[in-house]
């Protein structure tokens, strides 16, 4: 058994990580490039005529520095009750400029997901602690994480963009 480090993968380089869904901007220009890669081998052989029989094989790859970047405006209607402070949210909107949007679907389920947990960190889920630092919420039906019925219904625009 070595007690040396685990051997470093080759041809890998950096990963900057996915951060959500740029991970379809990273994989995507990766395999946008080895297909061009692979297309520019396929016309070389097919100008040389006859091929040599070997598997023609491509790579490509990303930095990441082409990682799509999105901004989002979120805006709330909120009704407060000045004798209780009870905070209801009467309407949510969020405005998204995500780029060229590749599934909808899919970021609207983020966008609200990230309604959803935001609203749980701010109105519903509370961790309790003790004056002498003992944290008095033991269980998960003692920390109340937010369902549907606890949600406004969200309503997510996308900003689109015409040349």
């Amino acid at each position: 058994m070595s007690l040396s480090s685990p051997p470093t993968p080759t041809g890998s380089g950096h990963d900057t990580g996915a951060y959500g869904s740029t991970g379809v901007v990273v994989a995507g220009t990766a395999t946008m490039r080895a297909a061009r890669a692979l297309a520019e081998a396929i016309a070389a052989r097919a100008q040389a005529g006859a091929g040599d029989g070997k598997l023609l094989e491509a790579e490509g790859s990303c930095d990441g520095l082409s990682r799509s970047v999105s901004a989002t405006v979120q805006g709330f209607r909120v009704a407060v009750c000045p004798g209780t402070g009870e905070v209801r949210i009467l309407q949510s909107v969020q405005a998204v400029d995500a780029g060229t949007v590749l599934n909808p679907v899919q970021l609207r389920g983020q966008v609200e997901g990230g309604v959803a947990q935001a609203l749980g960190a701010a109105l519903f889920e509370e961790v309790r602690i003790a004056a002498d630092g003992v944290v008095t919420t033991r269980a998960l039906r003692e920390y109340h994480v937010p369902v549907l019925a606890d949600l406004p219904r969200t309503e997510v625009l996308f900003a689109t963009f015409h040349s």
